[in-house]
């Protein structure tokens, strides 16, 4: 994950988006991003294999948030 984060962040620098200063900070950013959308996807794909979608989403609605603040 942190091999993804690096290379997302590399290629905003080469693209000259951003500045090379700033590389740590839109790693870190990059790195949270993915944890989260991983964390969700698989909560979804869990859910329709199981066919509890609406269980499913009150689950994302509720826990992402208390995650979030908990951390």
């Amino acid at each position: 994950m942190t091999k993804v984060a690096s290379k997302l962040a590399n290629y905003i620098i080469y693209k000259g988006v951003v500045e090379e200063s700033d590389r740590s900070i839109y790693e870190y950013g990059f790195l949270i991003f993915l944890e989260t959308g991983l964390f969700t996807l698989f909560c979804l794909i869990i859910c329709i294999y199981l066919h509890m979608y609406i269980e499913g989403l009150i689950f994302i609605a509720i826990f992402t948030p208390i995650r979030t603040y908990a951390g």
